[in-house]
């Protein structure tokens, strides 16, 4: 799947990949930076190979397809339980391997003030949490919950992953 846009810097020969709700996108190239902005409940899946140098990012909306299995037919990638299959798929289709693949996930906030009762952020996270152990994949870096959006940014070039909260930047390697 197309992310929803690209733009280019000139001054750092760079690309920079926006990849949208119920999208991702998997790259090789060490001169694009994939990055996935506002993350509120949703949650952005950050996956590096330091070996392979291929990464990607998924960006997922909702916990598991069974809300809707006709829309996880026509867009597997919205739901947690369908959308991280076909990217550690698609991954691994590009040479990615389950032992030297490097997992972050962020996002999964609750940024509505007052109560959410479908607490669909932190049931976002706890489905690509569970998914991800029984895939056999361990989480490296894990910036979830709380009341603030994250914005995250991979960097192909050597696997850093940035996540942004409020004015706040962590820089996480997962190379």
């Amino acid at each position: 799947m197309v992310g929803f846009g690209s733009s280019a810097n000139a001054s750092t020969n760079t690309e920079r990949i926006i990849v949208g709700v119920g999208q991702m996108e998997i790259s090789k190239d060490p001169n694009v930076t994939l990055s996935a902005y506002a993350l509120g409940s949703c949650i952005a899946v950050c996956a590096y190979d330091p070996i392979v140098k291929v990464g990607g990012i998924l960006n997922v909306m909702l916990p598991d397809s069974k809300l809707s299995e006709e829309k996880s037919k026509l867009q597997p990638l919205i739901f947690a339980d369908t959308g991280v299959k076909e990217f550690v798929l698609q991954l691994k289709s590009k040479g990615a391997h389950d032992e030297s693949l490097k997992v972050g996930i962020a996002g999964g906030a609750n940024p509505i003030t007052g109560s959410d009762a479908f607490k669909i952020g932190h049931r976002n996270s706890e489905a690509v949490e569970e998914l991800m152990a029984s895939m056999g994949l361990s989480l490296k870096h894990k910036d979830t919950g709380g009341m603030s959006n994250r914005t995250v940014h991979l960097k192909m070039q050597n696997g850093l992953l940035d996540v942004c909260v409020l004015k706040e930047k962590k820089e996480v390697s997962l190379g």
